[in-house]
Parts: C-alpha cells; sequence; structure tokens
C-alpha cells in the first residue's frame, strides 16, 4: 500500500514539475501574440508620432534633394514660424540622417547634429553620403524659448536620393 501511495505522489509530484518546466519555457501562441502584439502598438505609436505635421513652424527644402555619392552635400532648409509665417532665426535644428526609407532602420549614420544657422531662418545640413540610395534626414527644431522636448512635435522626415558618383 506504501509502495503504490509512494509511486502516485511521485507521478504527482514530477508531472507537475514537468508542467511547470515546459510552460516556463514555452512560447505559447498567447505570449508571442501579446508579444507582438505590444510590439506592433510600439512601433505604431513611434511611426505615428514621427509622421505628425510640425506644430509650431513649416520647414521647406530650398536644394534639391538629389545628392551624389562620396561627395560633400549641402542640404538648405528654410524654417518659418508656423503662426507668423516669418523665419525663424534663433531655433535649434538638430538632424539625424538615416540610410534607408524613414523608420525602417532608425541607425542614424553619425548620430544627431546641429545644422548650420545662416541668415534668414535658412539652416545648412551637410553631409556625404557613402552609398547610392535612399537617405532620410530626420529634421527636429526647437523654437527659440521651447523646452527640448518640443523637438517631437516639430518634426518632418525629409527624403534624399544619393546617386552614383558623376563621372
Amino acid at each position: 500500500m506504501k509502495k503504490i501511495l509512494y509511486l502516485i505522489v511521485g507521478v504527482i509530484v514530477f508531472s507537475i514539475i514537468g508542467v511547470a518546466y515546459s510552460y516556463s519555457f514555452s512560447n505559447s501562441p498567447a505570449t508571442i501574440t501579446y508579444t507582438q502584439m505590444m510590439e506592433n502598438m510600439e512601433t505604431e505609436s513611434m511611426t505615428q508620432m514621427m509622421r505628425q505635421i510640425p506644430e509650431d513652424v513649416i520647414i521647406k527644402v530650398h536644394s534639391s534633394q538629389t545628392v551624389y555619392q562620396d561627395e560633400k552635400a549641402e542640404i538648405v532648409l528654410q524654417v518659418l514660424d508656423k503662426t507668423s509665417n516669418l523665419p525663424l532665426e534663433n531655433a535649434d535644428v538638430l538632424v539625424g540622417i538615416e540610410k534607408g526609407a524613414s523608420m525602417t532602420s532608425m541607425h542614424l549614420q553619425g548620430g544627431m547634429f546641429y545644422a548650420d544657422s545662416r541668415a534668414n531662418g535658412h539652416y545648412i545640413v551637410s553631409f556625404t553620403p557613402t552609398e547610392k540610395g535612399i537617405y532620410t534626414l530626420h529634421v527636429h527644431v526647437v523654437p527659440e524659448g521651447k523646452s527640448m522636448h518640443s523637438m517631437m512635435q516639430n518634426h518632418l522626415d525629409i527624403g534624399i536620393v544619393s546617386k552614383p558618383t558623376r563621372g
């Protein structure tokens, strides 16, 4: 009788351990679905935020958006106040350059940097594309007197096409 009782207790204990072990290392469909859903929500939220039009400023491109591989390129931007339509002189214009279309890799080449300020609200973005293809300028504007948090509300992605070296 004791042997049968020990056998039953042993089977129950090993069953519980086996179920707990398999549950802790399994990728059940519910877990995958929830994880994927959360990742999709984060990606959609970021994409939606990055595609909003700037709240306080207007960003215009005043140069060609076609550049050449291995040649220094200068992209001229003009930043205007959205309510007055006047040029914004003392704004901080931060730029990140992504190889590829917007939000495809989010690997910025060299990190964020400030565009060079010129007169009449013009800002110069200089970079040298190392490959032919599409580049994205992530332009963030912090108007004078605003906090750095406003850079996400004043963001615009600008597509640049890099052609093979001339010649």
